[in-house]
Order: structure tokens, then sequence, then C-alpha cells
């Protein structure tokens, strides 16, 4: 198994990487949570890489994929590839010599780069590559860098940010976030999401983080209940924007920010209006005063 085509982003890092996972399958699931679990080991700032191949896409959980995103056109989700690689990420986050333990770690922001149109059932080629720590107000972030190409087509790069607390939250973050995004309100949908949302997508990418998955295990974690995952949000705005029909096509970039947590059962809103080239959009509380998700859709030179 060839991954050259990804070096681009390995020469952007000072230290060469320490590979944890190099084959022709994706990791299992079962011994990155028991190693989540124990967060054991020496941790420092050495990258970690770790390569698989994935023989083919997700044909089997698919069909259940665009059900619950609602994902309306015959193209294959943008973000399916994160949840295809979700193992593969996994194995770096709860790596004994990763920078942080999995455990606590907040999506912070999602970006996802679409270069071309992804062939179902083609076999995909991943690489995922983590970045040196940064200094944030709240702590620290830690960045994954996942590739995919099929073929020898480089088909869709995310980069998901994770951050450590490290610091309480101030008076800033319980202030009220929904007030600047009033001028969305003349294109907007309303969604009702069930209590089950957090366990069915869980089930379905892996990521079973016991905060998404039932009221009483989120409790113990200080939420009053069970929370929907981000990439979930990410996904479903997508779904909306491309069922409105103002999607933009191929190559584009879509990146989010996610903001307080969607406590389930709920009713939101989602916002989108032009932006230059681009789009905004935005996921609120019902009332429209809290914001869950911020994100940007912009186009990609063909060149890329």
């Amino acid at each position: 198994m060839n991954f050259s085509c990804f070096g681009s982003f390995l020469s952007k890092n000072t230290l060469k990487p320490i590979t944890v996972n190099s084959g022709p399958r994706l990791p299992g699931l079962a011994a990155s949570y028991l190693r989540a679990l124990l967060a054991s080991g020496n941790r420092d700032t050495v990258p970690l890489q770790a390569c698989a191949l994935l023989p083919q896409q997700l044909t089997h959980q698919l069909s259940d994929y665009r059900t619950l995103c609602q994902w309306p056109l015959e193209s294959l989700p943008p973000c399916l590839l994160q949840l295809a690689s979700f193992p593969l990420q996994l194995k770096i986050l709860t790596h004994p010599r990763f920078a942080s333990p999995a455990m606590g770690l907040v999506h912070l922001e999602n970006e996802i780069s679409c270069f071309g149109e992804l062939v179902a059932g083609s076999a995909v080629a991943f690489r995922c590559v983590s970045e040196p720590v940064q200094s944030h107000e709240k702590g620290q972030t830690i960045a994954l860098v996942t590739e995919a190409k099929q073929g020898e087509a480089l088909v869709w790069r995310s980069r998901a940010v994770y951050l450590q607390r490290q610091r309480k939250a101030g008076a800033r973050d319980l202030q009220r976030q929904g007030d600047s995004f009033a001028g969305y309100a003349n294109q907007s949908a309303q969604w009702a999401l069930p209590r089950s949302l957090g366990w069915r997508y869980g089930r379905l990418s892996g990521d079973l983080n016991p905060i998404h998955l039932h009221p009483w295990c989120a409790r113990l974690f200080g939420f009053k209940s069970n929370i929907a995952h981000g990439m979930w949000s990410k996904a479903r705005c997508l779904s909306e924007l491309a069922a409105q029909d103002v999607l933009l096509e191929l190559p584009y970039r879509v990146a989010v920010r996610f903001a307080k947590p969607i406590l389930l059962p709920a009713q939101v809103q989602c916002h989108w209006q032009p932006a230059g080239e681009g789009l905004d959009f935005a996921l609120l509380s019902s009332d429209g005063t809290l914001c869950h998700l911020t994100g940007r859709v912009e186009p990609l030179s063909r060149e890329m």
C-alpha cells in the first residue's frame, strides 16, 4: 500500500511523525476505547500518524447515514469520510504518546475540503496525522488532519481541532450568542431532534462517548441531558443547504466552529445567507438565543 501522495502535509511539521497504524484495515474501536479509559502512557509533542485502506466505502452504512443526516442528493455526503475514518483518528487520540488524554477533549472546529466527486463502493486510502499542540485561551488545542484518496486522486481532507480545557469558562461564555444571526431569519428551517439521536448516530459512527448516548450517562459529565454529535450537526446543516439547492458545486471547503451543545431532545433552527462567493450558515436554538454551530462554505480552485 503506497501513501506517498500524502507527503505534502508532513513537510509542514518539523518532527517526523511516529506511525501508530499502517495496514490494509482500519483499526478496531474496542482497543482504542480501552486505552481511553486507562489513560496511561508517556505523553509528548511528537506528531503521530496512522494509515489504512478501506476496501469498500461504507456501502453497508451509507443508506442509514443518508437517512439519519437527511442527505438529499445522489452524490456521497461530504462528511461521510469523517465517519469512515473515525477509527483511524481514534487510534491516534487514544495512543499513550498522544499529547492529551482523549477523555475530556472537546471537538472545537472542523474543516472539510472536497476536491472531487467520491465514487461509491471504491476503495479509499486514509492517512491521519496529528499537528503540534497550540495554546488557547481556555487551555490548549490539538488538531488531526485526515486525507483520503481514491486511486491516485486526493479527493478529501479534514482538519479537526480539539480543545483540552485547562481554564474555567468565564462570563463571556455564558452570554447569549444567537442575537448576531438575526439577519439570517429570512432563510431558515426548523428541526425537531429526538432524544435517541445521540445513540443512533453513535451506533452508526462508532463514536460512543457516553455524553451522547443517554441522559444518565451525560449527567455524570455535567450535562443536563445527552447531547447531539457535532459532526451530525454539521452533516445535517449541509443536507439542508443541499435540499434548498444553495450548496456550492465541487470543489469546496466547509468549515464550522462548534459552540453550545445541543441538549436532546431539542428544537433547533438552521439559518443561511450568501456571503461573497460562499455561504454562511448557523445552527441556533429554537428561540434564537443560543448558537450551537457557525459555518461557512467557500469554493476551492479546481487546480488544487
